[in-house]
């Protein structure tokens, strides 16, 4: 278990025995309550992804330690302990993979559900993509039909087009109204 004043988070609730599996927390962690803000093995990028490129470029495995700046020999120490506890983690995840142990934490079962999440993710980036496109598209589409009707209006011919538009919205009137009496 974790100490009181940390929580464990993650993207799927099976990950949740991940650092105990692999090591012994729990002294180090119960002494770092002022010093340790998180520690964190993600392969998320810092900032959120704009688009799937991006998405693609950014994702790498890291651990990432954030913690205040230790103010005296012991908490330099602890930091040391800290980081230590990382590299075992890493270690023996490292080594459970290469030689494909069965005491393998992490089965085809969590790679699925996170490999299911994270695609999930992506489609939301790459709808919020489309949409952003879009709507470039129809700004692009509005500025140039301004442009296109201050250009009329210039040289005189805006009435004449306008005219024409009235003239068939009132064709259309007039065969809607007729469809419906018939």
């Amino acid at each position: 278990k974790l100490p009181n004043n940390f929580v464990y988070m993650s993207d799927v609730n099976q990950l949740s025995g991940f650092m105990f599996h692999y090591s012994k927390p729990y002294e180090v962690l119960s002494q770092a309550g002022n010093l340790l803000k998180y520690i964190s093995f993600t392969d998320l990028p810092v900032n959120p992804p704009r688009d799937d490129k991006e998405w693609e470029s950014s994702i790498e495995p890291k651990a990432i330690i954030r913690c205040a700046v230790p103010q005296n020999e012991n908490e330099l120490k602890l930091l040391n302990q800290i980081i230590s506890l990382v590299v075992e983690i890493y270690d023996g995840f490292t080594q459970d993979l290469v030689q494909q142990s069965p005491n393998l934490f992490i089965t085809n079962d969590i790679l699925k559900r996170t490999t299911n999440l994270r695609q999930q993710e992506l489609n939301k980036i790459k709808k919020f993509m489309k949409e952003t496109e879009l709507e470039l598209a129809k700004e692009k589409k509005l500025e140039l039909e301004k442009a296109k009707r201050r250009q009329l209006k210039a040289s005189g011919q805006q009435e004449k087009v306008d005219q024409k538009m009235k003239e068939k919205r009132e064709r259309r009137l007039k065969n809607k109204q007729r469809t419906r009496f018939q």
